[in-house]
């Protein structure tokens, strides 16, 4: 079962960012970091948001003014 990382950051105050594991069965990068999302934000999808979603190499995120989001594999 892949393990993967998410990292919430706070654009404001650093020490309130967050780190939080997430373990699924999905194999597929972004499909995950959409699942872990949904996870996070209490499974309320709003399909505009994933036109965020950028990838680089082996990592994804998504920025808002307020939180920025970084996910990968570990």
């Amino acid at each position: 079962m892949p393990r993967f990382t998410l990292v919430v950051f706070d654009r404001y105050e650093a020490a309130k960012s967050t780190i939080i594991h997430h373990n699924t069965y999905e194999t597929n990068l972004g499909l995950a970091f959409k699942e872990a999302l949904l996870e996070l934000w209490g499974g309320e999808e709003v399909k505009w948001e994933w036109e965020r979603i950028r990838g680089y190499e082996n990592k994804m995120g998504m920025d808002f003014e307020e939180e920025s989001y970084l996910f990968f594999e570990n």
